[in-house]
C-alpha cells in the first residue's frame, strides 16, 4: 500500500511491551487491560484515520489507472500530436487515404509500400537496366583449403624453452610410446624396471606385462577394483614411480591409472605388524588411453583417437611414417575421401618415408568452395597442428602475417589509412568499412574472395584505390590492385626503454589495485597488483621486492620467454633497467600529472605504479632512432656484410645475397625500401631480411587500381517515360518499389523502348480503414465498460471498512485479500468525473458535425438500444464499406476535420478528463496526479492524504502520551499499596510481643 510517509500501526494490543509498569503486582488488577481500555477511544481515532488514508490511496490508485486507459485509447486511435505512428489513427488523413499497391502483370520489380499519397490507378514499369554499384572482386581464392602442420614446436629442456623437431623418433617417443617405469628399492639395491604397455588391449595382458618385467624384484601386480596394485611382501622394500620422460610417458601413466597421486602404504598382520607395501593406482586402469584431434568438415566433428601407432607393413614403430599410415586409415575411415592426410619433407614437397618432418590436413573436394575443415583438440600440437586451424581463410590474421611487409598505407576515395603488421584484417576492413571513404570490404567463405564495393550504387560513385607503402591490397584482391612503389620494415627496437635509470624509491609500498600500463606492439597492456590480504581478511601493502617480481612475473606470463627460456620483457631491479627482447615495441604514454607538483606526484604514486617506477615521466620506449647504431639492433645487425657501425639515419643500403643490394632510408623508427620490380629473400642465408621485412617476396609497382568495374545507374520507362534512378529502389507518384531485373524484350510493344512492361495497380485499402474502425469500436466499448462499471458499483466499501492490524493478526492471508477487494469496491460509485466524461463522448457520437457530409450513424456506427449499455457502440460493416466506396472523402472529413472532427472533439473530451499536462490538467489529473509527472504531488488526494497523515502524527503523540499517564498512575498507586503493605507488617511485628 502506498503511503505519503511510512508510519508505524498504533495499537493496545500485546504484552505491555515499553509500559515500564508492574501489572498488577501489589492490587492484582490486569492493568493491562485496564490501560487498552482506558486507550480504546485514542486507537479507534486512530484506526479510522488510517482507514480513510487507505480508502484515499486506493481511490487515487483507481483514478491512475482510469486516466492511463483513456490515454492509451486516445493515443491508439486519436494522436493529434505530429508524426503521430499510430497505425489506427482515425485523426490522421492518411489513415482513410490507406493505399495498396500490387504487380498485376510482369516481374521486373517488387512493391514494398504505398503511401497516402499515392495515386489511383495503373502505373506501367519498362526495366531498361538496373542500377550497380562500383565494386571489385579479387578472383583468386585466398585460401589454399589444407591446414599447413609445423616442423617444429617449443618445449622445455633443462629448464629453458628449445626448438625441437615435432615428429622426430624422440618427439613421437616421449607422445605416443606407453611406457611406465619404477625403481625398486631393497636396501642399498635399486633394481631400475621398464614396462612399455604398447599393443596391450586387456587387462590380463597388462598384469602380464607388469609381472613379467617385475619378476626378481619381489613385486607383483595385479588388478583389483578396475586399479593396478603393486605389492610386495618385504617391508623393506621400496617402490618407486620414476618420474623422468626416458623412462615414463604420459600415456604409460594414464593407460596404467599410476601417476604421481598413487598411494603409497603399508600392509600390516593382524597385530599390527608391517609385513609388506603396497602401490595403489590413483586412476583405473585405461585400455584405450591414446592421443586425440577432433576434425570438422562443414560442420561434421568427428574424432580421431590413436591408441597404438601400425604402419601400413605391420610395423609398430613409434615413428612418423608409421604415424601418417595410422593417422590416413583413421580419418579415411571417418571422413573417406573428402580429407586428405599428407605427410611432407624438410623441402616443403610430399613425403612418405623417414624424411617426414610435418603434416599437412586438407579439403578433398574435387576443386569446390565454400568448405571448412577445422582442428581442434589439447592433443593437436602433438601432430604439429595448432588448436583451431582452419583451412578456411582467417580474417583475424594479423596483416605482417600475409607477407606483404609490416606497414600499410593505402587510399580510397581521397580517404587516407596507414596500419602496422600487428593489425588484424578484420579491424583493417572495419575501420576502412566505417570511414567515410564510401566502401565496404567483405569476405564470401563460399567463393573464398574478398570484395570491395561502393556503398552508394548509380554513376558517379566509382571507387579509387592506391598504394603508397606495401602491397596489403594485392594480397587480398590481387595483381589488378598493384604493389606500393615501397615497402616497411618491422619497428625497430633496442634492447633498453628509454636511458634506463627507473625503479621505485627505497622503501615504496602499495596496496592491491595499484597498476601500471603500457603499449606492446600497438595493444595496451595494464599490471595490476591482485588482492594480498592477512588471514582476517584486511588488506596488506606490497613491499617494494614484492612488486618487482609480481610485475616480472607477470610479464613473462603475458609476453612469454625466448629460446633461452629469459623473458622477453622484464625490469631489472639492481640497473634500473627496462628490456625487451626482438619484436617487443614498448611504448609509455607521458603522465598527465604535473611532475613540478611534489604534493600531486606522492599522491598519484599511491596507485600509479607507472608513474612510481618512473616510466611515464616522459615518452619512453625502446624504439630505435636516426641516431641509434646498427649495432644496437635486434634482427639488423646479424645480415651478412651489413655495416654495423654506421646509425640508422646514415644506412642506405642493406646487402642481399645473391642479388643487388637493397637500397633503404630510415623513418619513423623503420626502414624503407623504394623502387621497382621484385624482391627475393627466400633462400635461407637472406632470412633476416625475410624476418625484417615481413615476407620473402615482393613485387613493388606503382600502387595503382585497374579493372574496378564503376558504377551505373538504372533506367527504366514509366508510362512510356524515360527517366534514371541512382538506386534499384525507389518511389514513383508514392509508390515505393524494388527493381529485381530487366523487363524482357517484347516485339508487339507499342512503346519506342519495347520491353515488356510491369503494370502496378492502386487503389483505396478499404479493408484496412474497415477494420481499423471496427479495432475502435472494440476498443471504445472496453474503456466505456470499464468506466462505467466503476462508476456503478455498489458501495460495498461501506460493509467492508480497512482492516486494522489487529484484525488482520486474526485472518488468514486469503481471507485479508478477499476482504480488500471488497474494501475497494464502490469507491468511485456515481463519480462526476467519470459520468460527465461518459456523457461527453455519447453526445460527441450522437453529433453530425458542422460542414460534414455524414454522422457516425449515416456510417452505420451508433450505440446500441440498451440503455445499460452506457452509450456502447455497434457497427454495420456494409454501411460503413458503402459509405466509404461512395464517398471516401466525407468519412474522413467527419473523422478528421480539425475544428469539429469526431477525433477532435472526443479528443477534447477526454482531455478534459484525462490531460497529463501540468499546464491543463485534466479534472481526473487534478483530484489524483500522474505518478513519474510534476502532478505526482500536486493533486488534491495528495494534500488530503497530507492532512491525514499530519492528523495521524497527532493522534500517535497523544495516544503515547496517555498511555505513559495511565502506566505512571497505575505504577504510583502499586508503589503506595506496596508501601503501606510495608508498614502494615512492620506495625504488626512490633505489636506481635503485646
Amino acid at each position: 500500500m502506498s503511503s505519503i510517509n511510512s508510519s508505524a500501526y498504533y495499537s493496545v494490543g500485546g504484552s505491555g511491551s515499553g509500559s515500564n509498569g508492574i501489572s498488577g503486582l501489589m492490587s492484582g488488577m490486569d492493568t493491562e487491560q485496564m490501560v487498552n481500555e482506558m486507550l480504546a477511544g485514542t486507537q479507534s481515532k486512530i484506526d479510522a484515520k488510517e482507514a480513510s488514508k487507505l480508502q484515499a490511496t486506493w481511490k487515487q490508485q483507481i483514478y491512475r489507472d482510469m486516466i492511463d486507459t483513456i490515454n492509451t485509447f486516445q493515443k491508439s486511435f486519436f494522436d493529434l500530436s505530429y508524426g503521430s505512428s499510430s497505425k489506427n489513427n482515425l485523426a490522421n488523413d492518411s489513415f482513410f487515404n490507406n493505399m495498396l499497391s500490387k504487380v498485376t502483370s510482369g516481374n521486373a520489380l517488387k512493391v514494398l509500400s504505398s503511401s497516402s499519397s499515392a495515386l489511383s490507378g495503373d502505373m506501367k514499369i519498362a526495366v531498361e537496366a538496373l542500377a550497380s554499384s562500383s565494386k571489385f572482386q579479387s578472383k583468386e581464392a585466398l585460401s589454399d583449403h589444407t591446414i599447413q602442420g609445423s616442423s617444429t614446436a617449443t618445449t622445455i629442456v633443462d629448464g629453458k624453452k628449445v626448438e625441437v623437431n615435432v615428429l622426430s623418433d624422440e618427439m613421437l617417443s616421449k607422445a605416443f610410446s606407453k611406457d611406465v617405469g619404477f625403481d625398486i628399492k631393497l636396501g642399498a639395491v635399486t633394481t631400475e624396471v621398464n614396462i612399455n604397455l604398447n599393443g596391450v588391449t586387456t587387462e590380463d595382458e597388462m598384469v602380464e606385462r607388469f609381472n613379467a618385467e617385475l619378476k626378481g624384484t619381489g613385486v607383483t601386480a595385479k588388478i583389483f577394483d578396475g586399479k593396478m596394485r603393486l605389492v610386495t611382501d618385504n617391508p623393506a622394500t621400496e617402490i618407486i614411480l620414476a618420474t623422468d620422460d626416458k623412462r615414463t610417458s604420459g600415456l604409460g601413466l594414464e593407460m596404467s591409472g599410476i601417476n604421481g597421486n598413487a598411494s603409497y602404504s603399508n600392509v600390516t598382520d593382524d597385530k599390527g605388524e608391517v609385513i609388506g607395501r603396497t602401490l595403489q593406482a590413483a586412476t583405473k586402469v585405461d585400455m584405450d588411453a591414446g592421443r586425440s584431434i577432433d576434425l570438422t568438415l562443414d560442420g561434421v566433428t568427428k574424432t580421431i583417437h590413436i591408441s597404438d601407432i601400425e604402419g601400413s607393413d605391420g610395423s609398430t614403430a613409434i615413428n612418423a611414417k608409421n604415424l601418417l599410415d595410422t593417422l590416413t586409415k583413421k580419418v579415411d575411415a571417418a571422413f573417406g575421401s573428402y580429407v586428405k592426410v599428407e605427410g611432407i619433407g624438410a623441402d616443403g614437397k610430399p613425403a612418405t618415408g623417414a624424411n617426414i618432418v610435418s603434416f599437412n590436413f586438407s579439403e578433398n573436394m574435387g576443386g569446390e568452395k565454400g568448405h571448412e575443415l577445422r582442428i581442434t583438440g589439447g592433443d593437436s600440437a602433438m601432430f604439429g597442428i595448432a588448436s583451431g586451424s582452419s583451412s578456411r581463410f582467417n580474417t583475424s590474421e594479423k596483416l605482417s602475417n600475409m607477407g606483404a611487409g609490416d606497414r600499410f598505407s593505402f587510399t580510397i576515395n581521397d580517404v587516407d589509412f596507414t596500419f602496422d603488421g600487428n593489425t588484424s584484417i578484420s579491424k583493417m576492413v572495419n575501420e576502412v568499412n566505417n570511414s567515410g571513404a564510401g566502401v565496404k570490404i567483405s569476405y564470401s567463405s563460399m567463393s573464398d574472395t574478398m570484395k570491395i564495393e561502393s556503398t552508394s550504387s548509380g554513376k558517379g560513385h566509382d571507387i579509387d584505390i592506391k598504394q603508397t607503402e606495401g602491397d596489403i591490397l594485392t594480397k587480398l584482391f590481387g595483381t589488378d590492385i598493384a604493389a606500393a612503389p615501397s615497402i616497411v620494415s618491422e619497428e625497430l627496437t633496442v634492447g633498453k626503454v628509454g636511458s634506463g635509470g627507473f625503479g621505485l624509491e627505497s622503501g615504496y609500498t602499495a596496496k592491491s589495485g595499484a597498476s601500471m600500463t603500457m603499449n606492446v606492439n600497438g595493444a595496451d597492456y595494464t599490471f595490476t597488483l591482485p588482492s594480498k590480504t592477512d588471514t582476517e581478511g584486511k588488506q596488506l601493502e606490497y613491499s617494494k621486492k614484492e612488486i618487482e617480481e609480481a610485475l616480472n612475473a607477470d610479464l613473462k606470463k603475458n609476453f612469454g620467454v625466448d629460446a633461452a627460456g629469459d623473458a622477453n620483457i622484464s625490469f631489472d631491479a639492481a640497473t634500473g633497467d627496462l628490456t625487451a627482447k626482438e619484436g617487443f615495441a614498448v611504448r609509455f604514454e607521458t603522465t598527465t600529472v604535473n611532475l613540478e607538483n611534489g604534493k600531486e606526484v606522492e599522491e598519484a604514486q599511491k596507485t600509479d605504479l607507472t608513474l612510481a617506477f618512473g616510466f611515464n615521466k616522459k615518452a619512453n620506449n625502446n624504439l630505435a632512432t636516426a641516431d641509434t647504431k646498427v649495432s644496437d639492433i635486434y634482427g639488423l645487425k646479424d645480415i651478412a656484410g651489413i655495416d654495423t657501425t654506421k646509425t640508422l639515419g646514415t644506412l642506405t643500403s642493406i646487402p642481399v645475397s645473391g642479388g643487388a643490394a637493397l637500397g633503404v632510408s630510415f623513418s619513423d623508427g623503420r626502414l624503407v625500401h623504394t623502387g621497382s620490380g621484385e624482391l627475393d629473400f627466400s633462400a635461407p642465408e637472406n632470412a633476416g631480411l625475410a624476418e625484417l621485412f615481413n615476407g620473402e617476396k615482393f613485387v613493388l609497382g606503382d600502387g595503382a587500381n585497374k579493372n574496378i568495374a564503376n558504377g551505373s545507374d538504372a533506367v527504366i520507362y514509366v508510362n512510356g517515360e524515360k527517366t534514371t534512378r541512382s538506386s534499384n529502389t525507389i518511389t514513383i507518384d508514392g509508390v515505393t518499389m524494388e527493381l529485381t531485373q530487366v523487363s524482357k524484350a517484347d516485339a508487339d510493344s507499342t512503346e519506342a523502348h519495347k520491353l515488356e512492361e510491369t503494370v502496378i495497380s492502386t487503389s483505396r485499402n478499404d479493408d484496412q480503414i474497415v477494420e481499423g474502425v471496427k479495432l475502435f469500436v472494440e476498443e471504445y466499448n472496453k474503456m466505456i465498460d470499464k468506466l462505467a462499471g466503476l462508476a456503478g458499483e455498489d458501495a460495498d466499501y461501506k460493509e467492508y471498512p480497512p482492516l486494522t492490524k489487529a484484525q488482520k493478526a486474526e485472518m488468514s492471508e486469503n481471507e485479508i485479500k478477499l476482504w480488500e477487494e471488497k474494501s475497494k469496491v464502490g469507491l468511485v460509485r456515481n463519480d462526476s468525473n467519470i459520468n460527465e466524461l461518459l456523457s461527453s463522448m455519447r453526445a460527441v457520437i450522437y453529433s453530425k458535425p458542422e460542414g460534414s457530409d455524414f454522422s457516425l450513424y449515416q456510417i452505420g456506427i451508433e450505440t446500441t438500444a440498451d440503455y445499460e449499455d452506457q452509450g456502447k457502440l455497434q457497427i454495420d460493416e456494409d454501411a460503413l464499406r458503402k459509405a466509404i466506396a461512395s464517398d471516401p472523402d466525407g468519412v474522413r472529413t467527419l473523422f478528421t476535420d480539425k475544428e469539429d472532427g469526431i477525433s477532435k472533439q472526443l479528443v477534447d473530451a477526454m482531455e478534459r478528463t484525462a490531460n497529463e499536462s501540468s499546464a491543463n490538467p485534466g479534472t481526473m489529473v487534478q483530484s489524483a496526479g500522474v505518478k513519474g509527472k510534476a502532478t505526482e504531488k500536486n493533486n488534491e488526494m495528495h494534500r488530503s492524504m497530507e492532512n491525514i497523515e499530519s492528523q495521524l502524527e497527532n493522534l500517535y503523540r497523544k495516544f503515547e502520551l496517555e498511555k505513559t499517564r495511565y502506566w505512571n498512575q497505575f505504577n504510583s498507586m502499586e508503589t503506595m499499596m506496596a508501601n503501606y503493605n510495608s508498614q502494615s507488617s512492620m506495625i504488626s511485628q512490633q505489636f506481635s510481643g503485646y
